[in-house]
């Protein structure tokens, strides 16, 4: 909303402006555009003030990773041989290896627990055929027996989060992929910007109106494509303008600086200038 010191400058801006008769012109016609009784004239909604982040298109900084980033290696926090000495000490009993069974599914001969390190004889498929997940005797502990990523068609992976980027539009000349990790950084901060009002307006099933999650655009297009659209060559004159030149440059001011349409531009030269076309 415009501050009342802000208005009131533009009041005295009209009153510079305008003589007493103009100013009533000018107050009927405000009269009537709070009736809502003119079409071509509204005034401005402050919806988007109250949601400024509504529907705002932000280009996102980083590129998206072409390949997924490798795993991060995982260091034991404990040490088996220190576990098996506390064992002893409280049991009195040395803690024997895994006794196998007959047709038990075995672990690789280079496995090592997660958390403590123990050799592979300490270790034992949990989840029989399966074969993916181990547990630990030494510290108890389940981790998988097959730490690696499953493998992915995607083409780009979100740089915030290493997450795969899934297909979200596509309108022939650009493909949008887009993060669905709600746990990103990337949505997390952006959803942290959003006000009171934008977070419920979120909730009515506006959720794409707010560019929350990382996005990236694959824009296909050809070099003849991309080549600078120029206007065609024509003279323009002047000789055929019945107006002066001051006049023209009102009109240029008004209808595409201020955005007027022609008849707002028409009334305001006639009703503030005193110009008529």
């Amino acid at each position: 909303m415009q501050t009342k010191e802000s208005i009131t400058r533009l009041v005295r801006w009209l009153c510079r402006k305008l003589c007493f008769d103009e100013l009533l012109v000018a107050f009927t016609i405000l009269i009537q555009v709070l009736n809502d009784e003119l079409d071509d004239i509204k005034p401005r909604s402050d919806f988007q003030q109250k949601h400024p982040s509504y529907r705002k298109f932000i280009v996102d900084p980083f590129p998206p990773l072409t390949e997924a980033l490798p795993l991060p290696k995982v260091t034991p926090e404990l040490d088996f041989k220190e576990l098996i000495i506390e064992h002893r000490r409280k049991t009195g009993k040395d803690l024997k290896p895994v006794k196998r069974h007959k047709n038990s599914q075995l672990p690789s001969l280079f496995a090592r627990c997660e958390h403590c390190n123990a050799p592979a004889k300490y270790l034992y498929v949990n989840d029989g055929q399966k074969n993916t997940q181990l547990r630990c005797k030494v510290c108890n502990s389940l981790f998988s027996s097959q730490r690696t990523r499953k493998e992915s068609n995607a083409e780009y992976w979100c740089p915030y989060c290493s997450r795969a980027l899934y297909r979200w539009k596509s309108d022939g000349t650009c493909i949008i992929f887009k993060c669905g990790n709600k746990a990103c950084p990337c949505y997390l901060r952006n959803f942290e910007k959003l006000n009171e009002k934008e977070k419920q307006l979120q909730k009515t099933g506006m959720r794409s109106q707010f560019k929350l999650s990382y996005q990236y655009r694959e824009y296909h297009f050809t070099p003849a494509e991309l080549k600078t659209i120029q206007p065609e060559n024509r003279n323009y004159s002047f000789n055929n303008i019945h107006n002066t030149f001051n006049t023209v440059g009102l009109v240029l001011a008004y209808s595409i600086s201020f955005g007027l349409s022609s008849r707002m531009t028409r009334n305001v030269l006639q009703y503030v200038h005193g110009i008529c076309i």
